[in-house]
């Protein structure tokens, strides 16, 4: 029996519209690591590409830009043509909604990647021919396949990191203090660590008895 794959075209559509309405949004959904198969839809995923094919290469972004773009690669005609374009734009409604179709994009794309996980193990155990130690890793690897690539896909872009970081230096450089983050009030340990930074894990080690709770506390 056919199954349909959980997607919503809405959203993809209305995403792209944002893209090329708001470059502010384009900044967003380039730099959340979105790629191609967070798309469902195959003309979807053709504009996708030129619309990232055109932010990579630092040009503008909007309707009439892609369109040429895609008439140029004698793709406009996969994608519907001019009014799909269109169409896109017009299910944009606010820039403001961007970050709510990334996630669900990606919530979307995470699910169809474990229905197909699960399928693979579903079609390895029909098949009999198999061993189970080896039926059993092979089904857990597949699974675990899915939540790795949910975990990876937290990274940034580089382009991302580095203006965070430029701003952290900027924002350290007008500081009088030398302590950038949270002070512990310990003054040599103050001095070292410039203060608690942000992410930081602290783990406070010392034997029984040596007063590692009254310090925390203090």
């Amino acid at each position: 029996m056919a199954m349909n794959m959980p997607a919503s075209l809405e959203t993809e559509m209305a995403l792209l519209g944002n893209m090329m309405v708001d470059s502010q949004s384009t900044n967003l959904v380039m730099q959340s690591g979105m790629d191609v198969d967070d798309f469902y839809d195959g003309k979807n995923k053709v504009i996708f590409q030129c619309i990232a094919a055109l932010y990579q290469a630092g040009s503008v972004v909007d309707s009439s830009v892609v369109i040429d773009a895609l008439r140029e690669k004698n793709q406009l005609g996969n994608v519907g043509g001019v009014d799909y374009v269109y169409q896109c734009c017009d299910y944009s409604i606010t820039s403001s909604n961007t970050s709510s179709y990334i996630d669900l994009l990606k919530e979307k794309k995470q699910v169809r990647a474990l229905i197909t996980a699960c399928q693979k193990v579903i079609e390895s155990g029909m098949n009999g021919n198999y061993d189970v130690a080896s039926y059993l890793s092979e089904s857990e690897e597949n699974l675990l396949a899915v939540t790795r690539a949910r975990k990876s896909s937290d990274f940034m872009q580089s382009s991302a990191v580095v203006n965070e970081v430029m701003a952290n230096i900027s924002k350290m450089s007008e500081q009088k203090s030398g302590i950038t983050g949270v002070k512990c009030f310990y003054k040599d340990l103050d001095n070292t660590l410039h203060g608690f930074q942000r992410g930081d894990l602290i783990i406070l080690a010392a034997r029984p008895s040596m007063g590692k709770t009254a310090v925390a506390v203090d």
